[in-house]
Parts: structure tokens; C-alpha cells; sequence
């Protein structure tokens, strides 16, 4: 619950790292990188938050660490985006994030221009404490989606078939 779209809130419970009593626990050199991805393990959309705190997660949570030669500021920006919510609904429509899942999703390549346009967006909204700023989201799909070349129609459909009331499952 404290994985939220850009940001980790501030926990309220804490474990003490014992790593002889859990039952299984990744290699704790994930947790420690200097930058990584948390994602939430249940939910019917990608939900990737930013960490630059070496923070350590239970199994409700899992890490992503890119190694694709894009900012990782940029491929959260890719994975929280419109885009890609349509895409894996389209693909998968499941309640649990899987790796294949994640691993069938395209990272786009965009020019160093755009990429820092992006990660300067995300620096705004992974501000601690703070409220995700709609607008800038709204900027960053915008972004992606004329990257991506699609026409104002085939966005109107996206968007359409992403807000539809929960009852649609026509994807």
C-alpha cells in the first residue's frame, strides 16, 4: 500500500532485515541499488515507483532494475503511461504483475531531447510528500503519445477504452 504511481510513502511498520528468517529473500545487492523501480506484485496496472534509498520490500512488492541504456526516470515515465496501461490490459488484463508481463512491454527509444524532457517531469511528480500532480502525468502521456505518432482518434479510443466503467471487459 505504499507504492503509489512515482512514489513510496513513508512507511508506518517496519521490519528488522534478518535475512535467516525469511524463507526465501532476493540477493540484498537488488534492494541496495542506487537507483531502482518498485512495483506493486497485485494490481490490474503497472504501479512503478522511483527509489534512490536502497529501501528493502516484502513480497507485495518487487524490483525492477533497467539495464536497457534509457534513464530509469524514463522507463518509469514508459511504464506509467496511458500507453502502456492500454497495452497490457490489452495483452494480459490480469491482477498480478509478472515479470513476462513487465518483459513484453516495449521501452521506447526516444531522442536525449525528449528523454530529459521526461525525466525532469518525473523529478517533479517523485517529490516525497507530495501529491501526484495530474497535470504533469497528463503531460507525460501526452509526450509519449506523439512520440509514438498515434492521432488525437487513436488516443480518444485509448482513453475510452482505459476509463470505460469497470463492468467492460471487452478488452
Amino acid at each position: 500500500k505504499d507504492i503509489s504511481p512515482y512514489q513510496i510513502a513513508q512507511p508506518e511498520q517496519y521490519i528488522k532485515f534478518d535475512r535467516n528468517s525469511f524463507q526465501q529473500c532476493a540477493d540484498e545487492s537488488y534492494f541496495r541499488s542506487s537507483e531502482k523501480l518498485i512495483y506493486r506484485f497485485i494490481a490490474d496496472r503497472f504501479i512503478f515507483a522511483y527509489d534512490n534509498k536502497q529501501r528493502l520490500t516484502l513480497n507485495s512488492a518487487n524490483v525492477l532494475i533497467p539495464k536497457i541504456g534509457i534513464p530509469i526516470k524514463v522507463v518509469l515515465a514508459i511504464l506509467g503511461s496511458e500507453a502502456i496501461r492500454f497495452i497490457f490490459k490489452a495483452k494480459f488484463n490480469s491482477i498480478k504483475i509478472l515479470r513476462k508481463h513487465i518483459e513484453a512491454m516495449p521501452i521506447f527509444d526516444f531522442k536525449k531531447i525528449e528523454n530529459d524532457k521526461l525525466e525532469k517531469m518525473v523529478d517533479e511528480l517523485i517529490q516525497p510528500n507530495q501529491a501526484i500532480n495530474k497535470s504533469i502525468a497528463a503531460k507525460i502521456d501526452a509526450l509519449i503519445y506523439e512520440e509514438l505518432g498515434l492521432s488525437e482518434i487513436e488516443i480518444n479510443e485509448i482513453k475510452k477504452l482505459l476509463y470505460a466503467s469497470k463492468s467492460n471487459n471487452s478488452l
